[in-house]
């Protein structure tokens, strides 16, 4: 039986995704100082870790997997208290997909970057992420459920704690009417 190698493996499927995990983590809101360390870290786990690689077509969620738990032990909001939502608490019954364009619209009357990223750090870690791996780096929602550790329910929850936040920060700035105002 030939070794597997797992030079190629690393070189090919995992360390194609360090720029986009980059920008992951540096969206954190981790000082760069940090965010580089974080990345080094990273991927040196990943390095040590390539064995437990199961199925490389899932290596950008596996890496991002890592990311996140060395953004977790980095972060400010790491002694956080977890997020706990009752079944549905505001009454919406749109599936994720279906609110995907709704968010997309709130996102695109954001007319900075700056207001955008200063959203997102008003938002909580868990909601935070869920956004930035969906909307801006483009995971899918498997693929989020396995990089946060969480169920499809869990994330679910977060996304739309997630919305609620968007809503609420853009209501602020007075550029999203309230669908009861209507």
């Amino acid at each position: 039986m030939q070794p597997y190698d797992y030079k190629s493996l690393f070189r090919n499927k995992v360390a194609i995704h360090f720029d986009s995990m980059y920008k992951y983590i540096a969206f954190s809101g981790l000082p760069k100082s940090v965010c580089d360390s974080v990345a080094q870290q990273t991927m040196e786990m990943a390095w040590k870790r390539i064995k437990q690689l199961k199925n490389p077509d899932e290596a950008r969620a596996w890496l991002f997997g890592i990311a996140f738990e060395f953004i977790r032990k980095h972060s400010p909001w790491a002694e956080a208290e977890n997020f706990c939502m009752e079944e549905n608490p505001h009454g919406w019954n749109n599936s994720i997909e279906d609110l995907s364009s709704e968010v997309l619209e709130i996102l695109e009357k954001a007319q900075s970057k700056v207001m955008v990223y200063q959203m997102l750090n008003q938002m909580d870690e868990e909601c935070r992420r869920i956004i930035i791996l969906y909307y801006y780096l483009g995971h899918s929602w498997g693929e989020i459920c396995k990089i946060m550790n969480q169920t499809y329910d869990e994330i679910r929850a977060y996304h739309f704690k997630a919305l609620d936040q968007m809503r609420s920060f853009y209501k602020e700035y007075g550029d999203v009417k309230d669908d009861k105002e209507e």
